[in-house]
């Protein structure tokens, strides 16, 4: 008897793990409408390199929340990965259009702008990005080597000392990186003036 009533339940638990198996698929099939589902989806994408469908769900998310700066981005992003910078800048430029004082967009559009070799719109959008978030050391040292490949040394040395003197010791290695910059780019100003 006991065995009959333990087959049964081993039965039973097959059962309903395959019925738990189908829902789940069917939940993962079915038409998903839900705004955080779609950045997760579009993020799980972008780690796998696979662009096109990181950017179709940060689309989605987008049509569900047209206001959703977060979706701009990370779809920017993208584009950027894909070499479709004008895609990148409509979407950088909308994200602005809904919060103008979003300083990961302007950060973030500015370096896109250095990328694509257009230092001094970048170093605008790095001193925006600055000016609203004074502590965000990435965009302090983004706008120095940004400086450094358009040629504005002396530029790129004084954005390098404001990192270090405006930026939380929280970022030691981006200010002990700066420190040594500042006695590269100091130290090749004393050897071409010889």
């Amino acid at each position: 008897m006991r065995i009959k009533v333990l087959i049964s339940l081993i039965c039973l638990s097959m059962f309903l793990i395959h019925a738990f198996m189908v829902l789940l698929s069917f939940a993962i099939e079915t038409e998903v409408k839900d705004v955080a589902t779609y950045l997760d989806r579009g993020v799980d994408y972008d780690r796998k390199l696979q662009f096109d469908q990181a950017i179709e769900n940060y689309t989605r998310a987008i049509e569900i929340d047209p206001g959703l700066i977060e979706a701009y981005n990370r779809r920017a992003a993208m584009y950027i990965r894909k070499d479709q910078y004008d895609k990148a800048f409509a979407d950088f430029n909308k994200a602005l259009e809904i919060d103008p004082m979003n300083a990961i967009t302007y950060h973030n559009r500015g370096l896109a702008y250095s990328h694509k070799g257009l230092y001094d719109q970048a170093i605008s959008d790095f001193n925006k990005a600055i000016a609203i978030a004074p502590t965000y050391g990435v965009s302090y040292w983004m706008k120095a080597q940004t400086c450094e490949k358009a040629g504005y040394i002396l530029d790129a040395i004084k954005t390098y000392k404001e990192l270090v003197r405006h930026v939380s010791s929280l970022t030691f290695p981006l200010i002990d990186a700066a420190d040594q910059r500042i006695k590269f780019l100091e130290e090749k100003i004393m050897d071409n003036s010889k």
